[in-house]
């Protein structure tokens, strides 16, 4: 008899393990759509009635430790009709080693689905078309379980394709909601929930404003101790370029005076003292200025 209740006590526990890893599981590749903070949605915040993504008490939008983002097309935040593109959404948080994401792309116009995505790493992030609720033409992506490990220290990143609608369809707007998550599968109060947008615009044929034709690269991402900045300038202008943080702050700055027409590369020195982060490098000429994205370890 006491051997019969071991075995029945050993089943018991195997299957309350089964139920609680397949929870942990489901969660780890990725949670239902309509939570991109898109029109008509909701967020992954478990804060929000109804929502059965993240149900832990106290689950904020946005606390404001982390930032996300989405990188389109290498920075040219423009489009032309039928053409693909990659697309990266990250979040950066310290301290954090797994992460999430939805993202959905949406005309402006009706805030219809706008265009494809194209999965080449299907381990990583999947792609989901719901059948119930509001917005049944929408396509998502989102993370899978092997894509909420790090890309890098305290970075999730995901990388895919999308490509344009066929005709001009006008402004597109990407919706992207990320999740900095404790990683102890239990308490999802403890996790972190933020959102994004990117607007992109057709191509106009005059480079959309960049007075660097689409000529600047930033490497290496992530940046430890420099950065290199390429680009063509197409007249003799001053350059400048400064290192800004997702709030707006100035940390590094640099003039050129008098730069020449052609091909040049910069390289900027990062202090040590400069906090590891997600920073914005702004590179202007008499013409105009360029953002990029970079990741300061």
């Amino acid at each position: 008899m006491r051997f019969r209740k071991q075995i029945l006590l050993t089943i018991f526990s195997a299957a309350i393990l089964m139920i609680v890893t397949g929870v942990g599981i489901r969660k780890s590749a990725g949670g239902p759509p309509y939570n991109t903070g898109a029109p008509d949605e909701k967020t992954c915040s478990g804060g929000e009635s109804g929502n059965a993504c993240h149900g832990g008490v106290g689950v904020v939008d946005n606390p404001g430790s982390g930032v996300p983002a989405i990188l389109f097309n290498a920075g040219n935040n423009y489009y032309v009709p039928g053409q693909t593109y990659t697309i990266k959404p990250s979040i950066y948080h310290a301290g954090v080693d797994r992460f999430g994401f939805q993202i959905v792309a949406l005309k402006n116009l009706d805030n219809s689905n706008a265009g494809r995505f194209v999965l080449a790493d299907t381990s990583k992030v999947r792609m989901q078309r719901p059948t119930w609720g509001c917005c049944q033409d929408r396509w998502y992506v989102m993370h899978q379980y092997f894509g909420t490990f790090p890309a890098s220290t305290n970075l999730g990143e995901w990388s895919f394709q999308w490509t344009a609608p066929p005709a001009n369809e006008g402004a597109i707007t990407f919706y992207a909601a990320f999740l900095a998550a404790n990683n102890n599968g239990v308490n999802d109060s403890l996790d972190e929930t933020y959102t994004t947008t990117l607007t992109i615009y057709p191509y106009t044929g005059v480079d959309n404003g960049d007075p660097f034709g689409q000529s600047v690269r930033v490497f290496p991402i992530p940046a430890t101790n420099r950065v290199n900045v390429s680009y063509t300038l197409r007249k003799a202008s001053p350059v400048s370029i400064a290192l800004l943080d997702m709030q707006g702050r100035m940390w590094i700055t640099r003039l050129i005076e008098s730069d020449t027409p052609g091909d040049h590369v910069l390289f900027v020195d990062i202090p040590d003292d400069l906090p590891k982060a997600v920073y914005l490098l702004r590179l202007a000429s008499e013409e105009g200025h360029v953002l990029k994205r970079i990741v300061v370890q």
